[in-house]
C-alpha cells in the first residue's frame, strides 16, 4: 500500500560505453565493477541483454530466477534477456564477460539450437565446459578481443 519494496526488480538495458560499437561487447567483470559502481549489483535486476560470463577466479553464488548456482572458477554463468539475476559477491569474482543483444544470435541458429535438442542451461560447471568447442569458442573471443587493432583500421 504505498510502500516500494527495497528488493524490486530494476530494468538494465544495454549501454555500451563510448566507442563500443555493434551488438556484442567483451569486457571484464572488474570493469563492468567500475562502469557501474558499487550500487549497481545490489538489487535484483532483469537484463534487456545477455550476460555470458566465464569465472576465472575467486567463487560466489549468483542467481538466476531465483535459483542460485556456485560459481567457481572454470564455470560458466549465462543470463539470457528477461531473465531475473541477483548478483552474489561480485567482488570475489574475475573473468571475461560476453554482453550481447538477444539479436546478435539470429533466429536461424536459435532454430538450429533447439531442433537439435542442445540444452542451453543458465550455468556450466568447468567440468562440463573443459575441452568442448564452447571452451575453444571463448578462449578465441578472448585472444580475438585482447588482439590490438592498427591503427588504419
Amino acid at each position: 500500500m504505498g510502500t516500494t519494496l527495497p528488493d524490486a526488480i530494476r530494468p538494465v538495458r544495454y549501454a555500451p560505453p563510448p566507442g563500443v560499437t555493434g551488438e556484442i561487447e567483451l569486457t571484464s567483470l572488474a570493469r563492468m565493477r567500475a562502469r557501474g559502481g558499487p550500487r549497481e549489483f545490489i538489487a535484483p535486476q532483469r537484463l534487456d541483454f545477455d550476460l555470458l560470463i566465464r569465472v576465472e577466479s575467486g567463487s560466489t553464488v549468483h542467481t538466476v530466477d531465483f535459483t542460485g548456482y556456485p560459481l567457481e572458477p572454470g564455470d560458466l554463468i549465462w543470463v539470457r534477456a528477461g531473465q531475473v539475476q541477483q548478483w552474489g559477491a561480485i567482488d570475489d569474482i574475475e573473468g571475461p564477460v560476453f554482453l550481447f543483444t538477444p539479436s546478435a544470435i539470429d533466429t536461424g541458429t536459435w532454430e538450429l539450437i533447439r531442433s537439435a535438442g542442445v540444452v542451453t542451461p543458465n550455468h556450466w560447471a568447468t567440468t562440463t565446459v573443459a575441452g568442448t568447442p564452447a571452451a575453444a569458442a571463448l578462449d578465441a573471443a578472448q585472444a580475438t578481443a585482447a588482439t590490438p587493432v592498427p591503427s588504419a583500421a
